[in-house]
């Protein structure tokens, strides 16, 4: 019995580590998003979630639930320092 009890503490805090790296990603990509969207006139809610043609029309915020963050910070990346690749 304890060994199924220590399991499901640690598969219980296994979740409820991806789900706090989820939301660290997705607060640095608004902040880098907030930088770069400033003078635009989508907003950041909109833009995550939307397909975007340079994401497979994959929506961001769809990507960053899946633990594909780096697919999105890429393209911020891009967006943030055109020509740099």
């Amino acid at each position: 019995m304890t060994a199924h009890v220590e399991y499901v503490d640690s598969e219980r805090l296994w979740r409820e580590n991806a789900a706090a790296q989820r939301l660290n990603e997705l607060a640095e990509m608004v902040r880098r998003l907030g930088r770069v969207l400033r003078t635009e006139s989508i907003s950041i809610s909109i833009w995550l979630q939307r397909p975007v043609l340079a994401l497979d029309d994959a929506k961001p915020i769809e990507l960053v639930a899946r633990g594909e963050y780096r697919r999105v910070a890429r393209l911020i990346s891009e967006i943030e320092y055109p020509g740099v690749s």
